[in-house]
């Protein structure tokens, strides 16, 4: 079961994202099978593009509930449309705060401490510990990424997850 702290910061972000575009539709294809959990609310999130075609998309937390280390070997896009993914990474959670789905990259908005202190995927989340995954999306708006795939390997056997949030990419989000 996630920490209560992490459920708190997980809402925050789902209200942020329904702020500016919640449909509450779960992608078809979001499987999960296995001990790691990937992000929280079911929704879409719209990131207002501007001038930029970087994107800094750290608003899920994996949480490892298992009493094993997981090996997180990679992460890719779902349903880009527009959209690449440059890498991906996880961060630590400082301060019950996810580094959020921003424009830009490198992150600038108060997230430079946990940002400094990620790690590339491949990398291992400890037994009993939450990151925050950060990846970095080159796009041109509109776009559209559906999921954030995580496949890991935990007790031997490969898994994957699937996030439930959505993403659109366009010059001005309503």
């Amino acid at each position: 079961m996630p920490r209560p702290n992490l459920l708190i910061a997980a809402s925050a972000a789902a209200l942020l994202a329904c702020a500016v575009g919640c449909t509450g539709e779960e992608p078809a294809d979001a499987p999960h099978d296995g001990p790691l959990r990937l992000g929280g609310e079911v929704g879409t999130l719209c990131i207002p593009a501007g001038s930029s075609t970087e994107f800094t998309l750290g608003l899920d937390a994996v949480q490892n509930s298992t009493k094993a280390d997981i090996t997180v070997d990679s992460v890719r896009l779902i349903g880009a449309d527009n959209a690449t993914m440059v890498d991906g990474y996880l961060a630590p959670i400082l301060d019950n705060t996810l580094i959020g789905a921003i424009p830009g990259w490198p992150p600038r908005q108060g997230a430079t401490a946990a940002f400094d202190q990620k790690k590339t995927v491949p990398t291992t989340i400890s037994a009993g510990k939450d990151a925050n995954l950060v990846v970095h999306v080159k796009a041109t708006a509109p776009a559209q990424i559906k999921a954030v795939e995580v496949t890991y390997t935990s007790d031997g056997k490969p898994l994957r997850v699937q996030n439930t949030t959505s993403l659109t990419i366009r010059n001005t989000c309503s």
